[in-house]
């Protein structure tokens, strides 16, 4: 069971758990304000020990970040450095360069390099996005590769405190899943969502509040075999 969890602890890393978060894996969505610091955690499916902790700075439309997923036995460190530029009508299209480093208890370490694509376009009340992750297929072995996956999302907000989202993802060129979800803000500083996945099946729920310079948020996925996992990110923004 704890194989197949870290497996699906794994896949879960090539895309963003919740609907709601799915500009963050897009290098073309620009930072919001000047300067921003964000720091998360990320619990896998209640198992002891196998957590995601991550850092992220972004300077107006430049941002790096760190992430780092396992346990004591298979940790998997990631380093990312990129940047995003506007184009007419809306358009914007960003970049990463991705540095990977692989840890399995009693062997050597391996380390690989890869890169990431996206484009975002943004209007008053429509949104959409599209980017391509792990472009150079990177090998941490003769067998042992992350493979490259892509998503396509639009968000439409039809009123200031409602958006419906929605995403089809793939990896390589498997059978492509599903993501549907909205947000309802009743306040400025206060927004809850909700959304499902197709595959594998799961809802996700989210909160976020923000306080002065501080944003707080939730993220809970229900996998439907494998139970809660817990995501939580703190940004500071100015």
């Amino acid at each position: 069971m704890f194989i197949i969890a870290l497996v699906a602890a794994f896949e879960s890393m090539l895309f963003p758990r919740s609907i709601i978060l799915e500009e963050y894996y897009n290098p073309a969505v620009p930072s919001s304000g000047r300067f921003a610091f964000q720091f998360g955690t990320r619990s896998h499916f209640g198992i002891p020990g196998l957590r995601t902790y991550s850092g992220h700075v972004s300077v107006s439309r430049f941002h790096i970040g760190m992430q780092s997923f396992g346990d004591d036995l298979y940790r998997e460190n990631m380093l990312t450095a990129g940047g995003c530029f506007s184009t007419a009508y809306g358009m914007s299209l960003g970049g990463e360069l991705v540095l990977y480093q692989q840890s399995v208890f009693e062997s050597e370490d391996q380390s690989t390099y890869s890169a990431h694509l996206g484009a975002h376009f943004q209007s008053t009340i429509f949104f959409a996005g599209a980017w391509v992750r792990n472009l150079t297929v990177p090998r941490l072995s003769s067998i042992d590769y992350i493979p490259p996956c892509y998503s396509m999302n639009v968000m439409y907000q039809p009123e200031q405190f409602l958006t419906v989202r929605c995403a089809v993802s793939s990896i390589e060129l498997s059978m492509p899943f599903f993501s549907f979800g909205a947000t309802y803000a009743p306040y400025h500083a206060v927004m809850f969502g909700i959304g499902v996945n197709s595959d594998p099946l799961y809802i996700d729920c989210s909160a976020t509040f923000i306080v002065g310079a501080i944003s707080i948020q939730y993220s809970g996925t229900n996998h439907q075999y494998l139970g809660l996992s817990h995501l939580f990110l703190i940004t500071f923004f100015q």
